[in-house]
This record gives structure tokens, sequence and C-alpha cells, in this order.
């Protein structure tokens, strides 16, 4: 299945994915409350987390796609305003949920999100950076600056390479 493939089945199957996406953390939060337990709470949390996360990088890359190759004119034109608007809505709603039943460092996904969250910021920042630049640029802006940018950026990171793979900083 490619990407297209994946998106086009998004949007064929979008009333049940919308209902799904809407209900998915209060069920989630339903369920903790009716079957509290020190095994079990974690789990259903981090399950529930675990697909958010996935919906919301979906939702990234897809913004990140269309915006770069033909601008925020086709992403206004051709998307659908509630599926652009439900993956950011769940994700919130399921670290709310999360952190509301449980304190996040007792979430396994909660530790996933954080490094994921810190690997990709300090990437996106390294390549929209490399992107950006111009020899024009370096007229501007002395060269190590610029590198002390990229050494922040590729530090974050790293970071969250670290706090993904062996959970800590």
């Amino acid at each position: 299945m490619t990407l297209e493939e994946l998106f086009a089945a998004i949007v064929a199957w979008r009333v049940p994915l919308l209902l799904l996406m809407l209900s998915a953390p209060w069920a989630t939060y339903w369920v903790c409350y009716a079957i509290p337990g020190k095994r079990e709470e974690p789990l259903v949390l981090s399950i529930n987390l675990s697909l958010s996360t996935l919906s919301f990088l979906l939702w990234l890359g897809y913004l990140f796609y269309t915006v770069h190759s033909s601008g925020w004119q086709r992403v206004i034109i051709q998307a659908d305003l509630l599926l652009l608007l439900l993956p950011p809505y769940y994700f919130a709603i399921s670290l709310w949920v999360s952190r509301r039943r449980l304190p996040l460092e007792q979430v396994p996904a909660a530790r996933f999100v954080k490094g994921l969250a810190f690997l990709s910021g300090g990437l996106f920042a390294t390549f929209w950076l490399l992107d950006r630049i111009h020899i024009i640029f370096f007229s501007y802006l002395p060269l190590p600056i610029f590198f002390g940018v990229l050494l922040i950026c590729l530090t974050l990171a790293y970071l969250g390479y670290r706090y993904l793979f062996q959970g800590k900083i």
C-alpha cells in the first residue's frame, strides 16, 4: 500500500474514521474508569496515545508534503476541514486523558511521544534550515552562527533519539 492509497482510503472511509477518532479518547477514559488497574490502565492509555500519535504524524506528513509541493492554496482547496482539524484534537484529548488518569511517566507511549517530538522537531528544523539556505544567506549571517544554530537543531534531534531509545536524556 502506498501513501497515496492510504490517504485515498482515509477519504473513502471518512465518516467511520471521524466517529472513531472523536469517540476513542472518551471510550478510553471510560474503560480506564470502569477497569482501573496497575497493568490494564497504562496499556489502554498507551494504545490510545500511540494511535493518536500515528494520526497526528500522518496529518503532519500530509501537510508538510502538500505545502512543500503545491503550497497552502492546494491544502485549502483540496483538504476536508474536519479531517484536518481532527488529528490535533484527537492527540490533545488523548494526552489530556492520559495525564488525567495517570502520571505520564507511567504510560509507556508517553516516553515514545516525547522522544519522537524532540527527534522530529530537531530534524524538521534542520531540514527547513538547510532548504532555505542560499549563497546570499552567508552575507547576512556569519558562518559560525549558522553552525551554532545547526548544532542546536541536531542536538535536539540527538536528545530525542536518546530519550526515545534509552529512556534518558
